[in-house]
């Protein structure tokens, strides 16, 4: 299911970079903006638009059983295998109560994904895809000044020259490290469901954000 698409700032570092427990490091060049928040935001508005993300669509067996209805299983499967399917299915059963639940407690259920179409809105996507994640930049809904969940923050200075010998490294610098474990497997990039930025200049000048994190399940 995982796939690492960047149609917006032709990633280079995530191509070569080893998935690990089915989640995605991405990376993403995108034009500068002082505003970093406003950068992120039309990022994923453009990764969204080009469908430059991962979407788990479950089978038509398992829609069914999403749907309430029971699942058909072939009467010569071993009764271990039918005992796994049977609590698979009772998981999927209890996980859509839940979701409605839920939805009745916020006063209107929400409705089925309609497997069929893309999703209404970056909002509705990350809604359906729940845990899974979209493996896009599309994970991280904001910007925050020290890292958690859910956000980019900016890169340390500190770690910017250890990792490029400069605080102002060029996209051609960037790309040199691409393959290199010291910025691909820095606690910062890798952290799950968080990422960073930096500047990329050109000319000694402001030219390009750069944005890497990982996210997925």
């Amino acid at each position: 299911m995982v796939r690492v698409a960047d149609p917006v700032g032709h990633a280079v570092c995530a191509d070569n970079q080893t998935l690990t427990m089915g989640s995605t490091t991405w990376d993403y060049f995108t034009p500068y903006d002082a505003d970093a928040g406003a950068a992120l935001r039309s990022l994923r508005k453009k990764v969204f638009r080009e469908g430059g993300y991962e979407r788990f669509v479950p089978s038509k067996e398992d829609l069914g059983v999403i749907q309430g209805k029971t699942r058909k299983t072939d009467p010569s499967l071993p009764p271990e295998e039918r005992a796994r399917i049977l609590q698979q299915d009772a998981m999927i059963h209890l996980a859509t109560r839940i979701q409605n639940i839920l939805g009745e407690w916020g006063g209107e259920p929400d409705p089925a994904p309609d497997y069929s179409k893309k999703p209404r809105s970056i909002k509705a996507l990350l809604r359906e895809q729940g845990e899974s994640g979209t493996h896009s930049i599309l994970d991280i809904e904001r910007v925050a000044a020290q890292p958690q969940a859910g956000a980019v923050s900016p890169m340390p200075p500190k770690r910017l020259k250890e990792l490029f010998g400069t605080d102002r490294p060029t996209r051609q610098l960037v790309e040199s490290k691409c393959q290199d474990p010291e910025l691909m497997e820095d606690p910062l990039v890798t952290e799950r469901w968080q990422g960073i930025y930096f500047t990329v200049y050109r000319e000694d000048q402001p030219h390009e954000l750069f944005f890497i994190g990982t996210s997925g399940d």
